[in-house]
């Protein structure tokens, strides 16, 4: 009986460890993600206020892209 408890505390620890070293993995990760996060939306502010392109494929004056024709050239 004390065998089993004492297996089980072992095992509930080792259980634990292995939980707390993969959160700890996770949280170390967190501060590039927010980094890059930052960095992209920084960017796509920067290509509005610039007026370049649109992520949706539309002009800054809200005007749909128009295919080249050979006309216009």
């Amino acid at each position: 009986m004390d065998l089993q408890i004492i297996l089980a505390i072992l095992g509930t620890a080792g259980v634990v460890s292995a939980a707390l070293s993969a959160l700890q993995g996770l949280l170390d990760q967190v501060p590039g993600v927010i980094r890059s996060w930052r960095r992209v939306v920084d960017e796509a502010r920067r290509t509005r206020a610039d007026g370049g392109p649109v992520p949706d494929g539309r002009h800054p004056s809200g005007t749909a892209d128009a295919p080249d024709s050979p006309d216009s050239r």
